[in-house]
């Protein structure tokens, strides 16, 4: 998992895993991985603090490295290791689209990649247009990667699915065609993410 918050979404992926794992298992089922050292929704909490408090059984089997942003994946598995990845991180343009990239190595070939938001930026339009602004913004980055995505997806509302192909090189095109799509970041962010985003691409082939 790209983006850990307070840790709601790890602790409902590792339960779900869990009902598929025998019960002496003790292998780790969920990295979960982000940027910030405390929850962006309450800064006296540290990222990842209600995981204990909804998987007491799990816990243990969840692993949060805060402090870190999708390229810690490499430190954590294998080339074509992983079955599935979420990714509910920074949703400012082009950076959903980066963690993408940056994992995609790692998961399996044809397998999914789980992005949340699809439809946020044009929620907080509505919103917006009704006079109830969002208290954290609403970009599109996650709604602009899904739209464009030109392999086969699967949309559940605000959430959706995309399908890797079967060899991640074919995602070059793709990656730089949502570059002619405008930052939604500061100019000093855009500047340092388009160099981030370049290097990613070079990893891909």
């Amino acid at each position: 998992e790209i983006g850990t918050l307070s840790g709601f979404s790890a602790a409902v992926i590792a339960d779900a895993v869990g009902q598929h794992q025998r019960p002496e298992s003790e292998s780790v089922v969920v990295d979960t991985i982000d940027l910030s050292q405390r929850c962006l929704t309450d800064q006296k909490k540290p990222v990842g603090f209600e995981i204990p408090q909804l998987v007491t059984h799990l816990s243990s089997r969840i692993r949060v490295h805060a402090g870190q942003d999708a390229r810690y994946v490499e430190q954590i598995a294998r080339a074509g290791e992983l079955q599935l990845v979420f990714i509910d991180a920074d949703h400012q343009h082009p950076r959903p689209t980066l963690d993408l990239i940056r994992v995609s190595r790692f998961v399996r070939p044809g397998g999914w990649v789980v992005v949340h938001d699809i439809d946020l930026g044009s929620l907080g339009e509505r919103m917006r247009a009704a006079g109830t602004p969002f208290d954290y913004g609403a970009p599109f980055g996650a709604q602009w990667l899904f739209e464009a995505w030109p392999f086969e997806k699967i949309s559940g509302g605000n959430i959706g699915a995309l399908r890797l192909p079967s060899h991640v090189r074919d995602l070059v095109p793709f990656a730089l065609a949502m570059l002619r799509i405008p930052s939604e970041l500061e100019p000093i962010p855009t500047r340092r993410t388009l160099e981030a985003f370049f290097a990613a691409v070079v990893d891909l082939m």
